[in-house]
């Protein structure tokens, strides 16, 4: 048996004093006289009895009362070892959140360093029989084994941050699992030591040990209010020279004080630019920075905001590529026109190239940007495969359909590429009428919103047929409402026209639009790499290669050269981010990335769920915990690491509830034995 604050054992002294008062509390007695006393002596004797009785029994509970009060307050336990037979060993399992969020400040420093400190408290104060786990974020396999008293310290010594997050229901699991492994068949203890972010504290559906002794200990920090940039993004997707840049920037205050002027700084290359904003209080708000682009090639740069409480959040790096050319392939039959070649030809920005349908080659197809059929009537099978390949891995294709065109094919590479088929050919003269401005195929077209634009006439097409599995977008429509060009859904980038371009099917090529269409789509098809990627989720960073090799790629940043794992897929290469060697080895920045030379650049920011401060209520925790299965939970909080040494962590139940409800009981036997009429 031990106690919790052994101290209050003192206030058992005071128990002296009833002692004392019932002893020399002598009644003094007046004297009456009286004729004759033989018939009031039996009757004296007996009442002095009962009233002895009596204030016996009401000292008795008094103390009962007293001593079961001062009891509860010391918090009386019996150690977990105790229960341990000799035989069997005691196993401490210690879980430290290094989370990102454990940046924020403590009483005595960062909240990682204060569950180290405390961590380091619990291991040396433990019985010499304990064997030790150390969980953390990593969960890695190293972390399975049962080590003794002074690994258990070293390993603690080494744990750093780490960009992986793990919710509590995952370490609970992992708990479980390693003990049942291990066969550790004695008393086995999890510690938690962790800020218990709401986001991450759930343990709904969790499978817990019923005879694990659960201890929950919450690092507070000080200040919980915390702005970040939570995106950044372009309004358009086209990155060219001395094209105007608009980079929005999401900013996220989750504090409860609305922000006045917050610095906030964009820099790219040798750019730089400051803002000032205003953010309210729960809530986010978008900024945009100007700027041009004078050179081509590879850029990289970052937007940081300016703030006192957690940093790691406070920058977020963005990559991309300025092209200097976007390359079109033109596959052309024997009577296809030559507007769309004439068109292309018209911009410096585009390199065209035209093929017959029966001379192109499959590298042809792979490295162009836009491929754009031109008035083809059947496409092959092999085609058809081919072109949903390069689809399907970020190629624009346009199609304008040929005056006689085999609709069963053409609708088999439809399908393939999830787009509404083509019904044969109908002459039907109808009106072009409406644009759907709304969409961003049209962004930046017009300077203002056409009120009454003319548009061409349209003799014969072929109807573009809806189909629920496959809704393209309708981007310009017939008066009936029935689409005359359509665009697919993201991610996929393919263009349809309904007629084909001759004059006696319609006057798109004399019109102003059909210029304007076909540079859009081919500004469109510029094919860029991610902005960015996220440390510490499962991701994949997709890029283009020019040819194939097998040499290893490298992303090397300051001192750090990392060879990540790879996947290749023609002339594309996959880099794996969600291994842990990645997010214990990689930091947030800019890396180059690299094979005999610089082939572009990686942007890496860490997971904005760190950035939420908000804690989960630990009373629910424990709640949801003991509705799953967990028989003996105990819940704490400290400011500083010194108070872990005001928790005893061996006792797996107190038992101060019961104490202070026969502290209860007593006085109220007491209230009925002073009321009662027996000892009257």
């Amino acid at each position: 048996m031990k106690f919790a604050n052994p101290a209050f054992l003192y206030a058992l002294g005071v128990l002296a004093l009833p002692i004392l008062i019932h002893l020399f509390n002598f009644r003094r007695y007046k004297t009456l006289y009286f004729s004759s006393l033989r018939f009031l002596k039996n009757v004296e004797e007996k009442t002095r009895s009962t009233q002895k009785v009596k204030h016996l029994i009401i000292l008795l509970l008094r103390c009962f009362a007293f001593i079961c009060l001062v009891l509860a307050f010391a918090q009386p336990y019996i150690p977990l070892q105790e229960n341990v037979v000799n035989t069997k060993s005691f196993v401490q399992a210690i879980y430290i959140d290094n989370s990102l969020s454990m940046q924020a400040m403590g009483m005595q420093g960062e909240l990682l360093s204060e569950a180290k400190e405390s961590a380091k408290s619990i291991i040396q104060e433990a019985k010499p029989n304990t064997e030790f786990i150390i969980l953390t974020n990593s969960l890695s396999g190293v972390e399975r084994r049962l080590i003794n008293k002074n690994d258990a310290l070293d390993r603690v010594d080494n744990i750093r941050q780490i960009p992986e997050r793990k919710d509590l229901k995952d370490v609970i699991s992992l708990h479980k699992e390693i003990v049942q492994q291990k066969n550790a068949d004695g008393m086995n203890q999890l510690i938690v030591l962790s800020d218990f972010q709401e986001n991450q504290s759930n343990v709904q559906k969790t499978n817990a040990d019923s005879s694990t002794y659960y201890q929950f200990i919450q690092l507070q920090a000080q200040n919980t209010e915390n702005i970040y940039i939570d995106s950044v993004w372009f309004n358009s997707p086209l990155r060219k020279i001395n094209r105007n840049n608009e980079l929005n920037v999401r900013i996220q205050n989750k504090g409860e004080t609305d922000l006045k002027n917050v610095e906030l700084k964009l820099v790219v290359g040798d750019y730089n630019r400051n803002m000032l904003v205003d953010i309210n209080a729960k809530e986010s708000t978008t900024k945009t920075f100007n700027y041009t682009d004078n050179t081509p090639g590879m850029k990289s740069g970052y937007v940081e905001v300016n703030d006192q409480q957690i940093f790691f959040d406070d920058k977020f790096y963005f990559a991309y590529t300025v092209r200097q050319e976007n390359k079109v392939l033109i596959i052309n039959t024997n009577t296809s026109l030559e507007n769309p070649a004439w068109v292309y030809d018209t911009d410096d920005y585009y390199t065209y190239k035209t093929v017959l349908e029966n001379q192109v080659q499959r590298e042809d197809i792979l490295s162009a940007d836009l491929v754009v059929l031109n008035g083809l009537n059947t496409i092959s099978s092999g085609q058809v495969a081919l072109l949903t390949e390069y689809v399907q891995q970020g190629g624009s294709l346009c199609i304008l359909p040929g005056t006689s065109i085999n609709t069963q094919n053409y609708n088999q590479l439809l399908s393939g590429l999830k787009m509404p088929s083509l019904a044969p050919l109908k002459d039907n003269d109808l009106a072009l009428t409406k644009l759907n401005l709304e969409d961003l195929f049209f962004d930046g077209i017009f300077q203002q919103k056409p009120t009454n634009i003319s548009l061409p006439e349209v003799y014969q097409y072929y109807p573009i047929l809806s189909n629920t599995a496959f809704n393209a977008i309708d981007l310009v429509s017939f008066q009936n409402n029935s689409p005359y060009f359509v665009k697919s859904k993201s991610p996929l980038k393919v263009y349809l026209f309904a007629a084909p371009l001759p004059k006696e099917y319609s006057k798109l090529i004399s019109h102003s639009l059909f210029s304007t269409f076909l540079l859009r789509i081919g500004e469109l098809a510029q094919r860029s790499n991610p902005m960015f990627s996220t440390l510490g989720e499962s991701s994949v960073y997709r890029m283009r290669l020019n040819g194939q090799s097998d040499k290893a790629i490298h992303l090397l940043k300051d001192k750090i050269d990392f060879i990540p794992p790879t996947t290749r897929d023609n002339n594309y290469v996959e880099l794996n981010l969600d291994n842990k060697a990645v997010q214990q080895t990689l930091n947030d920045g800019i890396y180059s990335i690299y094979e005999e030379k610089e082939l572009g650049k990686l942007a890496l920011n860490y997971n904005r769920l760190e950035s939420d401060l908000k804690v989960a209520d630990l009373e629910q925790i424990e709640i949801q915990l003991k509705a799953n299965g967990a028989s003996k939970v105990n819940i704490s909080s400290i400011v500083n690491a010194e108070e872990i040494a005001q928790l005893d962590l061996e006792k797996p139940q107190t038992y101060w509830r019961i104490l202070l409800f026969l502290s209860l009981v007593f006085l109220i036997l007491e209230m009925i034995v002073i009321r009662t009429k027996i000892f009257k």
